[in-house]
């Protein structure tokens, strides 16, 4: 300010007749150029694209600190369901859950994309991938990579990161952190959360989801809302919701009735989900434990129910099929008969797996005629069953969802009345897997 003050000063006095003030004593040399700040390395949620519509956020590293992950892994193994951890660290040669510090996972339509801070080298991270994903070698530019099977997903890794998603969603967060899309702004993580998600869903009557974990040494918290398009119809969803969970506990404990009253109500025109308890360690695996116990239980079963869906979809079809078979022999001026018995497709009921099938396979006559053939993989062997009369048919499937031997069956019955018409029977199923 001094030298600004003499620079533009001393001239005016001196021109206006003004004595000029003492020379002013010899000023310091100015200061160096302050240091040009480093570049500050991206925020995984940087990486998210303007396009995504939804997003999870998890902190690993803190996660390991607190009691809910080890809560969570030895409940795991109590209700020995750690099967797939385990396998992950005898394939890896390290446990996946060890060595990830921080996780971003954003999805649009179109697109999805992973990013994950890992603390093994490239090489190590891109075998452990490529291992579990059946995959193979590939490069985007000059990045090493691996392409999973299916041809679908690609991972890379650099400078500590790893990228995994579509092709052109990985290749552009390697070449820098995205346009960080507003979703994003949603993700952020504070001090006591260890995991954040969000999700514009427009689906009606849900408008967005989202929710937060937290984990600390004195607590622990799940906590999820569903944004609805009115009051009436969260009411809806939560008295639903707990009808369901009534059901589903008619054998729970008191401590899982009582977590389950807990879990669900109505604010307003959101749904929220709460679970969690403030306590020491101890305190905390006892109530995690209680939450995997029902989880594990609840997955098994809505798994074996998920896969019964197909047995009880492809039946219903195949026997709508059988009825347009006989109208169209009909409109032909031809008798109302069923075609003959079709071979089943697989010879063998898959036993706790599932079966893709060839052209080949459907290339029976019948299975022509109806028009019927699968191409998705299929948990439940299908056949067509007709008398020797022709007038009476039953479609049948049968599975062995958990590989002990007991058949689990589901038949349609039809039959072809005097009159040329097709009657069918309710479903029968036949010890289905609970």
């Amino acid at each position: 300010m001094k030298t600004l003050l003499r620079f533009f000063l001393i001239p005016f006095l001196a021109a206006c007749g003004g004595a000029a003030p003492p020379p002013a004593a010899p000023t310091a040399p100015p200061a160096a150029p302050a240091a040009v700040a480093a570049p500050v390395a991206p925020s995984l949620v940087d990486y998210v694209d303007g396009s995504a519509t939804s997003g999870v956020h998890l902190d690993m590293k803190r996660a390991r600190g607190t009691p809910l992950l080890a809560g969570l892994l030895s409940s795991l193994a109590a209700q020995h369901a750690s099967g797939p951890l385990d396998d992950a660290k005898q394939t890896c040669g390290f446990a996946p859950l060890d060595v990830v510090d921080e996780v971003v996972l954003s999805r649009a339509e179109e697109t999805m994309l992973l990013v994950a801070t890992v603390t093994v080298p490239a090489d190590r991270a891109l075998a452990c991938v490529k291992a579990m994903g059946h995959g193979d070698d590939a490069k985007i530019d000059d990045v090493p990579a691996v392409k999973l099977a299916g041809g679908q997903v690609i991972a890379a890794v650099k400078d500590g990161k790893l990228f995994a998603g579509d092709e052109p969603s990985v290749r552009k967060a390697l070449k820098g952190s995205g346009d960080r899309g507003p979703i994003a702004s949603h993700l952020a993580i504070t001090p006591d959360i260890v995991g954040i998600g969000y999700g514009d869903v427009n689906d009606e009557p849900v408008k967005t989801v989202s929710g937060t974990l937290k984990a600390t040494d004195q607590e622990f918290a799940l906590d999820a809302a569903v944004a609805l398009t009115s009051e009436a119809a969260a009411s809806q969803l939560v008295t639903l919701a707990r009808m369901q969970m009534a059901k589903a506990g008619g054998n729970a404990t008191p401590e899982q009735k009582k977590l389950l009253e807990e879990l669900v109500s109505a604010d307003g025109k959101n749904l929220r989900l709460h679970v969690g308890v403030k306590g020491d360690a101890k305190a905390q695996a006892e109530r995690i434990g209680t939450i995997v116990a029902m989880s594990v239980e609840n997955i098994r079963h809505y798994t074996s129910r998920t896969k019964s869906v197909e047995a009880r979809v492809t039946v219903d079809v195949i026997a709508k099929s059988l009825v347009s078979y006989v109208e169209g022999q009909k409109a032909k001026k031809k008798p109302a008969l069923f075609p003959p018995s079709a071979p089943p497709v697989p010879a063998k009921v898959p036993a706790a797996t599932t079966y893709t099938s060839k052209e080949s396979d459907w290339s029976a006559p019948t299975w022509k005629a109806v028009g019927f053939a699968a191409t998705d993989p299929q948990a439940y062997r299908y056949e067509v069953v007709t008398a020797p009369d022709k007038k009476h048919a039953v479609v049948r499937a049968q599975g062995d969802l958990d590989g002990d031997g007991q058949l689990s069956t589901f038949e349609e019955s039809l039959e072809i009345d005097k009159q040329g018409n097709v009657t069918t029977t309710p479903l029968k199923v036949t010890d289905e897997m609970e």
